[in-house]
């Protein structure tokens, strides 16, 4: 049998006087900020514990309390993050941060003080078109995507391999399974080696691009007992796009926990030199395809026919269906997005808002 206990007299629907009892009844301090901070988290239906309302004051106070703050210190508690002054920082990375200006930056840095280190040629690598013929071919397919001679499913994901492995994404993975003494160092583990050597300045830059990466490596896969989304951002400059490509992924787990291909959802959003903003949204159901472009170019559905047929086609060579391609503004999508707002996450624990 579950039993409840009254923390205090009835709510009076005065949030004020209501949060203020709330927080003396938790031994906590009832500022104005804390108040506001506890008042939003209700409206939001969001459930917290004293742990998280307690670090999360005192991450207000270090950081000083802003709305961008607040809504950082939400997510995290909405996702059942640790509350920690480090994935604070990895995740404002994400929110204020492009990752190949941020690369390019340290990069500049690096070359201005005249530093020769490996990481300088292994952020060169990433934000810098090769001059050499094949490569320029090899990114050339890529962009072109389905439509390209070659396989572009393998080519996709070997780039997206070489990337990840690179930056270092996989970095605690690779420190725990893999035993191959002889391994390349990532751009994370070399920032973390120049941080613990470097001086103040060198480490405020490179710490910039170390709380980026680990933000995005948070942000990577979330889940829930049945679903997946997996996020991937990779940098712009080295395809030739405006900004950073964003992959995300939706999709039911199969019984080994893993992305269901037969049943799943892909966002492609890209910032392309002609047609600008663009969203790509694939619905995957028993492998058939429904397919929403976002952008608002006028007569786009005109433009792109002739490719349809092609697109159609590459997909059956890999035992998918096309049943449609839509076209929208931008706007639909953007309604989309604030119509839906996802909630992954189960709760276990106590719901201080009862």
């Amino acid at each position: 049998m579950l039993y409840l206990k009254v923390l205090g007299d009835s709510l009076k629907n005065q949030s004020k006087s209501d949060t203020a009892n709330l927080l003396r009844h938790l031994d906590l301090k009832g500022t104005k900020i804390h108040q506001e901070f506890v008042q939003s988290l209700i409206r939001e239906g969001l459930p917290f514990k004293h742990s998280q309302l307690d670090s999360s004051f005192k991450l207000l106070h270090y950081f000083k309390n802003n709305p961008e703050k607040q809504t950082i210190l939400k997510e995290m508690i909405h996702r059942k993050l640790p509350i920690t002054k480090e994935i604070f920082q990895a995740l404002s990375a994400v929110n204020n941060s492009n990752q190949s200006q941020s690369m390019l930056n340290l990069l500049n840095y690096l070359e201005s003080n005249k530093l020769q280190i490996p990481l300088k040629e292994k952020l060169s690598q990433l934000t810098q078109l090769q001059e050499d013929k094949d490569n320029l071919k090899q990114f050339s397919n890529l962009h072109m995507g389905i439509f390209s001679k070659a396989n572009p499913k393998e080519q996709f994901i070997q780039q997206l391999q070489r990337y990840l492995t690179t930056i270092g994404l996989d970095y605690e993975h690779r420190m725990k399974f893999d035993q191959n003494k002889d391994k390349q160092m990532s751009i994370k583990e070399m920032l973390l080696q120049l941080i613990t050597k470097g001086n103040r300045a060198t480490n405020k830059h490179a710490s910039r691009l170390l709380y980026l990466i680990n933000g995005l490596h948070i942000n990577s896969v979330q889940e829930s007992d049945n679903f997946l989304q997996a996020h991937i951002q990779v940098p712009s400059l080295k395809l030739g796009l405006k900004n950073d490509l964003e992959l995300n992924f939706e999709s039911q787990k199969t019984e080994e926990g893993k992305i269901n291909p037969n049943y799943c959802r892909i966002y492609f959003n890209l910032k392309l030199a002609y047609l600008q903003e663009t969203i790509i949204d694939m619905h995957i159901q028993q492998r058939s395809i429904t397919m929403t472009i976002y952008n608002d170019t006028l007569e786009l559905n005109l433009l792109t026919k002739t490719l349809q047929g092609k697109l159609n086609t590459a997909l059956q060579e890999l035992n998918f269906h096309l049943t449609s391609v839509n076209f929208q503004p931008l706007q639909e999508k953007s309604k989309e997005v604030i119509k839906k707002k996802e909630q992954l996450t189960s709760y276990e624990g106590v719901d201080l808002r009862i």
